[in-house]
């Protein structure tokens, strides 16, 4: 029988991957599949555009976190300028209330409460001037309001308290001052004190606005009340007092120069007489000394002026107008030009 004929390859078979569906020989595990590499700059096109995002909102994370602060420091800024500029409208208006006179305003935006409420009428003389709101602080709901005004030939400084009350500021320092009025002949007639009509109480403090004050000059029968202009700064700290004094009235002036000569004129006929002739003078400078409506009396004294020579002294002559209860004059009594320590006695018309 004939042998089979073989027929070797040329070449060896080339080394590398089996064709798709064929196993290698001997039969084990198929090689791993390698896949294709991705295209770098497909890589670039994909990552690029994703981390440029990233960074961007990295930054604007960064940038509002940083704004954060300074957005909020600057609301809270404005909304404290808006509070410190309410406190000044505030506090001017109610110093405008002073300057203009108009105590109702006044009284309405800071109640005095401690002496009753300011008179109501046209009481200054000289209203303050020149009003301003110099500096303001705020802690929290509270504040103060340091302002100036003139009054007189004076500038004044006060301190005002305020609250944050209802989404405003309400004022708690009133500058209306107690005043106390001091008058004893007004007292013991019953006559009231008076300032552009209003009457200023003797017996309790009477609020004032700031201001300068002239007392009226009053009518008293025989007498006449009246007084110096005083000023009020509206500071408790520094009470203010007015003094009114009573003063003789035309008739009873003309009367007591009357009796005063009368009175003067024998002792200078006499050479022991202490009042030269050439120094006496008219009752043109009469004082009340006292008023005593119950018993009937005002005690007057009228100074005669000086002596001659070295240590002359000045000389007065004491008056005393004897009054009935209807307040009309009645008599005189007088002390003596030569001994005034003797008893008054009576004298005159």
């Amino acid at each position: 029988m004939p042998m089979p004929e073989f027929a070797m390859p040329p070449h060896p078979p080339p080394a590398g991957p089996s064709p798709a569906g064929s196993s290698p020989a001997g039969g084990g595990r198929p090689p791993a599949r390698e896949e294709p590499e991705p295209d770098a700059a497909l890589l670039r096109a994909d990552r690029g555009p994703r981390w440029r995002q990233l960074a961007a909102a990295g930054l604007v994370g960064v940038l509002v976190g940083a704004a954060m602060p300074a957005l909020l420091h600057a609301v809270d800024r404005a909304a404290a300028d808006a509070r410190a500029e309410a406190l000044r409208g505030t506090t001017m208006a109610y110093l405008t209330a002073i300057a203009d006179g108009d105590a109702a305003i006044a009284d309405a935006m800071v109640p005095p409460s401690d002496a009753g409420d300011p008179p109501d009428a046209e009481l200054t003389a000289q209203r303050i001037r020149d009003p301003e709101v110099w500096l303001t602080s705020i802690e929290g709901d509270v504040a103060t309001a340091e302002v100036r005004f003139d009054v007189g030939s004076r500038r004044v400084a006060r301190t005002l308290d305020a609250a944050w009350t209802g989404g405003a500021w309400a004022l708690r320092t009133s500058l209306a001052e107690p005043v106390t009025v001091h008058s004893s002949e007004a007292v013991a007639l019953g006559v009231g004190v008076t300032v552009g009509g209003a009457t200023l109480r003797a017996d309790a403090p009477t609020l004032l606005y700031p201001g300068r004050y002239e007392i009226d000059d009053t009518d008293a029968g025989l007498l006449r009340i009246g007084g110096e202009p005083f000023e009020v700064d509206g500071d408790p700290g520094t009470p203010t007092a007015a003094f009114a004094r009573a003063t003789p009235g035309q008739a009873l002036a003309d009367a007591a120069s009357a009796v005063a000569r009368a009175r003067v004129g024998p002792c200078q006929l006499l050479a022991e007489c202490p009042i030269d002739a050439r120094t006496a003078r008219s009752s043109d400078a009469l004082e009340v000394v006292r008023v005593d409506p119950a018993n009937g009396v005002i005690d007057l004294a009228a100074p005669l002026g000086l002596g001659l020579g070295y240590g002359a002294r000045g000389h007065v002559l004491q008056l005393r107008a004897i009054v009935d209860e209807a307040g009309a004059l009645t008599g005189w009594q007088c002390s003596d030009p030569g001994a005034p320590q003797r008893p008054l006695e009576p004298c005159g018309p």
